[in-house]
């Protein structure tokens, strides 16, 4: 199959085709991890809980950018927000 790569506000995107998606398990808003191996691109999709090691991650970030997330949901929801602009 092939596809196009789009340009929109600086970003490239493609459009996934809805089979595929379904296949995988996927759906609009799912997240995926993007990789390469020095000539395919790699789309893994991502479960949307975090493992300990990136919860601390995003803590310190959390404490550098001064936003303080009370629960998983509600950093969820602002990432999904930032996704949007």
């Amino acid at each position: 199959m092939v596809v196009k790569i789009l340009e929109k506000n600086n970003q490239k995107m493609i459009a996934i085709p809805e089979n595929i998606l379904k296949h995988v398990g996927l759906s609009s808003g799912g997240v995926v991890e993007v990789t390469d191996d020095g000539y395919h691109i790699i789309l893994t999709p991502v479960e949307e809980g975090f493992s300990e090691n990136e919860w601390k991650k995003l803590e310190s970030i959390k404490k550098e950018k001064g936003e303080i997330f009370k629960t998983k949901k509600s950093f969820i929801k602002s990432l999904k927000g930032l996704m949007k602009k």
